[in-house]
């Protein structure tokens, strides 16, 4: 049986040096249709200014390549003049890669039909009012191209689709003229699969998405002011309230863009700062392929150990990526040490109950939680936290010890003083009290960590009350030395009261049982 030959492709576009659309004097950034004229019937249309001259076809020559999308870089660094929604940021996508990727039907002009647009969506619906409704506004979004460039276009804003049409089952559009100098054959571009971008769904995630693929061979980022980064992936003119301070845009904005991308896409990003005094300036995103936990696990030493730690991290609800991170990042005992202290945490019923383990659990990991909750576990379990005054173990009072012969009696007493303090207070029972307030302490930080600032707030606001000094007030971010540990042990005592025999036994069982 032989095998089909493959023809070869020939090349239908005349090579001529690229150069601008030319402009009128009109306000329109396209040129009129009435100015063109198409050159050699049966073959793709040729573009042609008034003067006769041909100008370079823009669309690349090449077989449809799926979801592949090679996206010029100046298109990728592109600032909009306004919010744009995750709908309009994946058609703009599609209609530039078809625009790539096939001839045009008149100048600056396509057809492409819904079904293919709906395929790169991701998606299947028949409300195409929808659709008609996000391409209309495209037509009026205003979008700055190319802009870690100095000088030419970077400086204006311009309509990349001034026109475009919904009828019979096809989007007709046009491209902006500067947009499709840019759309050509360029050697710099950042390779983009529109199926796996169309899994996002976060108001930033596509244009850092977009941005982040371009490095992905460096690992890191260039370092850009976050005002810069903020204006490609919200806006650069209308600027959104809680987009005007790193804070809120952080909170808004960039961390659930960074985690919508870290969870529905093959990259896992990071997000790192440079700070002036208190002050963030620039930041970079450290940029990687993802890879499964239990592959690198299976790679490296101990594999039944790492399959344990992936499956109870698994459990917490914490993805493979974030979990790939973790063990690339801590040693195993560490991670075991966190999984520990979350699942006492989880299963303390005196507690507030936990509503997302999984953070508890990176928190603990991250910021150390957890060696004081093993500190707290390893108390050494000496004679003295248990005193006896008959050597034999029996509780004062009892038959056995009152039965005693006068001698034993003495050398009790003798040993009860030993294990006195110098101001009468029982040494076992100092130290566990040590103990539980230790705990107590470990339990407040996770419940501290658990709220969010105005709760946090409300409750630095009563213990500030507390104190007339203003020295030792307490606020959230940077505090003086002994600040917190006073705040923790004030409350501690608010939330618990004193120390309870209840509260000891209960400590002691968890000892023991550790």
């Amino acid at each position: 049986m032989t095998k089909p030959s493959r023809r070869k492709a020939t090349k239908s576009t005349v090579e001529v040096e690229a150069r601008e659309l030319p402009h009128d004097d009109s306000s329109s950034s396209l040129v009129s249709l009435t100015d063109l004229s198409v050159e050699g019937e049966g073959e793709a249309p040729a573009l042609v200014d008034p003067q006769g001259k041909p100008i370079a076809t823009f669309f690349i020559q090449r077989k449809n390549q799926g979801s592949n999308f090679k996206k010029p870089n100046p298109l990728v660094h592109n600032k909009p003049h306004a919010v744009m929604t995750v709908m309009q940021q994946k058609l703009t996508n599609i209609m530039l890669r078809h625009a790539q990727q096939n001839q045009p039907v008149e100048p600056a002009t396509w057809n492409i039909s819904v079904e293919e647009m709906l395929r790169l969506l991701n998606i299947t619906t028949r409300n195409y009012g929808h659709i008609e409704k996000t391409i209309d506004e495209l037509m009026s979004i205003k979008v700055r191209l190319d802009v870690f460039e100095e000088k030419g276009l970077a400086k204006h804003f311009a309509v990349v689709f001034p026109y475009a049409k919904l009828y019979a089952g096809e989007i007709t559009f046009k491209i902006e003229s500067k947009a499709i100098l840019m759309l050509g054959d360029s050697p710099s571009y950042t390779n983009l699969d529109l199926l796996e971008l169309s899994a996002l769904s976060k108001v930033c995630s596509v244009p850092l998405f977009e941005f982040c693929s371009r490095y992905l061979g460096l690992g890191a980022t260039r370092r850009i002011p976050w005002e810069d980064l903020r204006d490609m992936l919200v806006a650069s003119k209308n600027i959104p309230n809680k987009a005007q301070q790193w804070s809120t845009f952080k909170e808004r904005y960039l961390d659930p863009a960074i985690k919508d991308i870290n969870a529905s896409t093959k990259l896992y990003i990071e997000v790192e700062t440079e700070r002036y005094k208190t002050k963030v300036t620039n930041l970079r995103f450290l940029v990687s392929r993802q890879k499964l936990a239990l592959e690198m696990s299976a790679a490296q030493s101990s594999p039944q150990a790492k399959k344990h730690l992936v499956d109870a991290m698994q459990a917490f609800g914490l993805l493979d990526k974030a979990i790939y991170k973790l063990l690339s990042t801590f040693a195993e005992e560490q991670i075991d040490g966190a999984l520990r202290h979350t699942k006492w945490r989880v299963t303390e019923s005196n507690l507030r109950k936990l509503a997302y383990p999984g953070r508890y659990f990176t928190n603990s990991l991250k910021k150390g939680y957890y060696q004081e909750f093993l500190d707290s576990k390893a108390t050494p379990l000496t004679g003295e936290l248990f005193p006896v005054s008959d050597g034999k173990h029996a509780r004062p009072g009892t038959p056995e010890q009152e039965q005693a012969s006068p001698s034993a009696k003495a050398k009790a007493k003798i040993r009860a003083t030993k294990s006195d303090g110098p101001n009468g207070v029982n040494k076992g029972r100092a130290k566990i009290n040590a103990a539980v307030k230790k705990q107590r302490i470990l339990d407040v930080k996770a419940i501290l960590g658990e709220l969010d600032k105005p709760a946090l707030q409300e409750i630095y606001d009563e213990y500030n009350g507390t104190l007339s000094t203003e020295a030792s007030r307490i606020k959230i971010g940077r505090n003086r030395a002994g600040v917190l540990p006073s705040f923790h042990a004030w409350y501690a005592k608010k939330l618990w009261g004193e120390v309870t025999d209840a509260e000891i036994v209960k400590l002691m069982e968890r000892m023991l049982s550790a």
